[in-house]
């Protein structure tokens, strides 16, 4: 800051940056690399290239100067903000981008378990616990719908018989968050978590059921640790 004006990227010199003291570095780069509002992650974009290609123009262009001041700027960027996340894949791939620097220095990632739980983002929940276990100063909010968990996949249905001759489809439920495809990789994600909140429009009683025996089994507000 000077003067009172906040600092653009015109006014500092990469020669001369580098040789400011660590902190107020690090105060200019949290000036410049902090998003008040948070950071959507995408769930548009699928592969781990173009998520690094949409970091790096979240980042600003002065830390593309020298390794040193990527470094120091990716362990800003990750512990200034706050991420939203939607979806397994897009949790895998901002772990992954970040790398073992932005790892280590995450402090918020709020997750939201996706409208229409599948195969795909059950094996990226799995792949992205053990990264999750690395950001040590990591405080983890997760969302959870207890209609999705309760019909996992949005997809599976069996036929029933309709009056008239025809058949049509019928969700395939599930009665106990256990039996749900990716259970123990879930009780795994909520023991990271620091909070746990539900998210339910349907208040009908068996999803109100439901919900208290995921809890139970969840250990949702019990004691929350790093471990599996």
């Amino acid at each position: 800051m000077r003067n009172g004006e906040l600092v653009s990227h015109q006014d500092v010199q990469p020669s001369r940056f580098l040789a400011l003291p660590l902190e107020l570095r690090f105060g200019i780069l949290s000036q410049l690399l902090e998003h008040p509002d948070g950071i959507q992650v995408s769930n548009f974009i699928t592969d781990r290239t173009s998520y690094a290609l949409w970091c790096r123009r979240l980042l600003h262009p002065l830390t593309l100067v020298s390794h040193q001041m990527r470094l120091e700027a990716i362990a800003i960027f990750s512990s200034s903000n706050s991420f939203d996340v939607t979806s397994g894949l897009s949790l895998v791939h901002l772990l992954e981008t970040l790398g073992a620097i932005g790892r280590q220095n995450l402090i918020r990632i709020n997750f939201t378990l996706p409208g229409a739980i599948n195969a795909t983002d059950a094996r990226n929940i799995s792949l992205a616990i053990p990264l999750l276990a690395q950001c040590e100063k990591l405080k983890l909010t997760v969302y959870l719908y207890a209609r999705n968990l309760k019909e996992p996949w949005g997809h599976q249905y069996t036929p029933i018989s309709h009056p008239l001759g025809s058949t049509r489809p019928r969700p395939v439920y599930v009665d106990h968050v256990c039996r749900t495809p990716f259970a123990k990789d879930l009780k795994r994600l909520v023991r990271m978590a620091v909070k746990v909140s539900w998210i339910d429009e349907n208040k009908h009683r068996d999803l109100v059921e439901f919900r208290k025996e995921a809890e139970e089994w969840l250990e949702v507000g019990g004691a929350k640790g790093r471990g599996p």
